[in-house]
């Protein structure tokens, strides 16, 4: 994407140009406000637009908090070593939309209601979401499956082994959100077929066939997780601009194993048709409750445990 230009100056910041001196202390109204947060192994910067209550404010960012927390434990660490977040003033409540950037550092754009609460941001997702996204290179736009199918399946996994629910409300929700991803009729492959549902679902459905091909082959000792972990060892975040096939095999590289450049290889260009009912079958979900006896239950409570 092409570079950010830099924001208009605000009053505040005209007035002190012209040399004209302002009480100390204050703060005009259209003056962002710069939040700080420490993590041990990342700097998070939160600029908020003018319009936020302050109880808005302190809202959203122990949800920033929160999130971080989340990727932390899901990645092994904070994915870069520093992030703005910059937050739009909308009316109402809660976080509407997000999108992740690096031209060259990491920002994240996000678009929240003005007079937010804890109550209206405890399921949040998006903030999960977008952080995830620096754990993988940009790529190319044909290979934007791959970064959304990662955060979309990766936000409800780790928020799942961070406690936010348990293991069989996730599935109930994978099950839901996989048939959407299943290649229609006219579908030419992951890297030629940019509809939403492939782009989000199809990526999420490929990203848990190559956690359950990398288990399958270690012996449940490496999964999806790992990969991304061998990644950032590796330097590979968002900083970075790879693509799809140089991605995955790093990943394999590190795992030494050779799973996911040939998963890759086989969804690319062409429409692979999942039996969905057969593999939720195997792993043991879709019913009443999990099935602890089905032939995949194992490798199913590696994703979660």
């Amino acid at each position: 994407m092409p570079p950010r230009q830099p924001p208009p100056l605000t009053r505040r910041q005209v007035l002190l140009a012209a040399g004209v001196l302002l009480p100390f202390g204050a703060v005009a109204a259209d003056e962002p406000i710069v939040v700080t947060l420490s993590l041990p192994d990342a700097s998070l910067e939160l600029t908020f637009e003018p319009g936020f209550e302050s109880t808005a404010r302190d809202a959203l960012a122990g949800a920033v908090s929160r999130a971080a927390a989340v990727v932390r434990s899901y990645l092994g660490r904070f994915p870069v070593p520093a992030l703005e977040l910059q937050f739009e003033a909308v009316p109402g409540l809660g976080l509407r939309a997000g999108s992740t950037h690096a031209d060259p550092e990491p920002w994240i754009r996000l678009r929240a209601g003005q007079a937010s609460t804890p109550a209206a941001l405890a399921d949040d997702w998006i903030l999960v979401h977008e952080m995830l996204h620096l754990a993988l290179p940009r790529v190319p736009v044909a290979q934007a499956w791959l970064h959304e199918g990662m955060a979309t399946y990766g936000e409800a996994v780790a928020r799942c082994r961070a406690g936010w629910f348990d293991a069989d409300h996730l599935w109930r929700g994978l099950v839901l959100g996989m048939a959407r991803g299943l290649p229609a009729a006219e579908d030419a492959g992951l890297d030629h077929t940019p509809t939403w549902a492939r782009t989000y679902w199809g990526g999420a459905l490929w990203c848990l066939q190559a956690d359950l091909a990398l288990l399958q082959a270690s012996a449940g000792r490496l999964g999806w997780r790992q990969a991304l972990h061998a990644l950032l060892a590796a330097g590979a975040d968002h900083r970075q601009a790879w693509d799809a096939g140089r991605i995955l095999r790093t990943a394999d590289a590190a795992l030494s194993l050779r799973v996911l450049e040939p998963l890759y290889e086989r969804h690319r260009a062409t429409a692979v048709a999942t039996d969905l009912p057969a593999l939720w079958l195997s792993l043991g979900v879709g019913g009443a409750q999990l099935n602890e006896h089905a032939p995949l239950a194992t490798l199913r409570r590696a994703i979660t445990s």
